[in-house]
């Protein structure tokens, strides 16, 4: 696995970052259908979230990874057709690019 580099996280880190939050997204959306809107295991879901972060970090994709695995089913899916509710908040998918195309690693001016 890639390590961070002194100028911050190294370039291969960040594409497999990417590239899990990118898997993970088109698996929920492709959930959706199917998916009710709150898991029948939400709670103990949610159980395994808390506790004390640790001192030292586990590295961003493991993190991610764990963070996706634990908190699917610990939370509700609002975007499903089986989710009635106020209109809280969304995004459209030009939208979802656009924040993601920001939040993207840009060359710092040294």
């Amino acid at each position: 696995m890639a390590t961070q580099n002194e100028h911050g996280p190294n370039r291969d880190q960040t594409v497999d970052v990417l590239k899990l939050v990118a898997r993970q997204a088109r698996a929920y959306l492709d959930s959706l259908h199917t998916r009710p809107a709150r898991a029948a295991e939400a709670e103990s879901a949610a159980s395994r979230l808390q506790g004390s972060l640790p001192e030292t970090g586990g590295g961003a994709v493991r993190t991610l990874r764990l963070l996706a695995e634990n908190a699917a089913d610990a939370s509700v899916a609002p975007a499903g057709p089986r989710c009635f509710h106020f209109v809280i908040g969304g995004t459209t998918p030009a939208a979802l690019g656009g924040d993601a195309l920001a939040a993207a690693p840009r060359p710092s001016c040294r």
